[in-house]
């Protein structure tokens, strides 16, 4: 399985996207130069791509394309009227992609094109700007493919989080967020920052000091603003890749930094 892209367009959303449908086969990546005019058949090494897809990004108009074989079994070619609007042409295309690759492979993806983001933060920004969940339920199927299933889902949590919000003063405070760039396993899927204990377990020492001395600084500069912190995360990667004594020493500087357990 390869998957082409003519022109590096998009390849952070692209490649996580292609790889949601072949987990079990991981598609070799490889980038060609961009070609305006879309000329078709796209030649790699000097041979026709025997088996993967193709996508080929120009200024206005893209084309996605599925080989077999060496023959083009579905190919789609797409003009982009707000192509000047990244969202815009990144969400077409990516409806694009999903549609072949559900056909050619018969999946379908819980979230739809969406991929590396939190859906609830797309919901809520919805929802502050005055949508209603009629139209959310619609926007979130149409412009994401996403699942019924999975829409409800994240109503349900954009809902509980702006109630949370309401109870916090955040808008002259600040929001804390600790990385952990580590997990057990990469899974397949994944556009976030991780690398696999098994490989770099070595760095999460040299990480947690880097860590240490980045909140004590951060701690500074809140307080000499005269900002409090509101909330406080710990994400991934996979936090529980540590150690208990690596989180136990985490938790306990952030105590000292930032305040007690309960306030964060």
């Amino acid at each position: 399985m390869e998957l082409i892209l003519v022109g590096d367009r998009f390849e952070q959303e692209l490649k996580p996207l292609v790889k949601s449908f072949f987990q079990n086969d991981p598609p070799q990546v490889k980038i060609e130069e961009l070609d305006e005019e879309l000329a078709w058949p796209v030649v790699t090494e000097g041979k026709l791509l025997k088996y993967g897809c193709v996508i080929h990004t120009g200024a206005t108009r893209f084309r996605v394309a599925f080989v077999k074989d060496g023959v083009v079994t579905q190919c789609v070619e797409e003009t982009v009227e707000k192509a000047e609007d990244r969202k815009y042409y990144r969400n077409q295309l990516g409806r694009a992609v999903y549609r072949i690759l559900s056909q050619e492979t018969g999946k379908t993806l819980p979230w739809g094109i969406l991929t590396g983001v939190r859906p609830t933060k797309l919901v809520v920004e919805m929802l502050e700007a005055g949508e209603e969940a009629p139209a959310i339920r619609e926007h979130m199927r149409d412009e994401y493919l996403c699942s019924g299933e999975k829409i409800e889902v994240s109503l349900r949590v954009a809902e509980n989080e702006r109630r949370l919000l309401e109870k916090i003063d955040y808008k002259k405070g600040y929001s804390l967020y600790l990385g952990i760039p580590f997990c057990p396993t990469t899974c397949h899927y994944c556009s976030f920052t991780s690398f696999p204990l098994k490989g770099f377990g070595q760095w999460v020492e040299p990480y947690l000091d880097a860590l240490f001395h980045e909140i004590d600084l951060t701690s500074k500069m809140a307080q000499d603003m005269g900002l409090d912190i509101r909330v406080g995360y710990i994400g991934g990667g996979t936090p529980s890749s540590l150690t208990t004594g690596q989180l136990d020493r985490l938790l306990g500087h952030m105590q000292r930094r930032f305040g007690t357990l309960d306030e964060l």
